[in-house]
């Protein structure tokens, strides 16, 4: 059974987001969809993705998602490179200052990745290209990962 300080403490804390866009979109296709080799065009994706969670304003905190997809074919030739940086605005309250920067970058990122992430798509069909398949991303995992790489170089 909650007190009635814990229910107060629990109404307090806040984590919303206030809105999300896409803040920048580049395609380059040096290698046209329709260009085939006497094989067709075989293709593998790489893709990166990267978060950055950055202070907007008092209680407010803007949390960027990077998505980049490089298509190379047979001959390691880049068919396309895609690049999508989607952004959300968050409202943070009442939240331990620790808290805030792993909360926006696990919990933030892993709201905004499904819109970025068709996004990215949407711009790779539509410059021809079959849309690719980008499987779901462990955020908790990037983050931990970033946390013991910066500990290791400050070692």
């Amino acid at each position: 059974m909650m007190t009635e300080a814990t229910e107060k403490n629990a109404e307090q804390a806040m984590f919303n987001i206030a809105g999300q866009f896409a803040k920048d979109i580049s395609l380059e296709c040096p290698v046209p969809p329709f260009a085939k080799d006497a094989e067709g065009i075989s293709m593998q994706m790489d893709v990166g993705i990267g978060v950055r969670a950055l202070d907007a304003e008092e209680g407010a905190h803007e949390v960027v998602l990077r998505l980049r997809g490089e298509a190379k074919n047979k001959q390691d030739v880049t068919c396309y490179l895609a690049e999508v940086e989607y952004a959300g605005v968050f409202q943070v309250k009442n939240i331990a200052e620790d808290q805030v920067t792993p909360l926006l970058s696990i919990d933030g990122a892993a709201l905004m990745f499904p819109f970025a992430r068709q996004v990215l798509m949407n711009a790779i069909s539509d410059a021809g290209y079959r849309a690719p398949m980008i499987a779901p991303v462990n955020f908790h995992a990037m983050y931990v990962q970033a946390q013991q790489s910066k500990e290791q170089k400050s070692a």
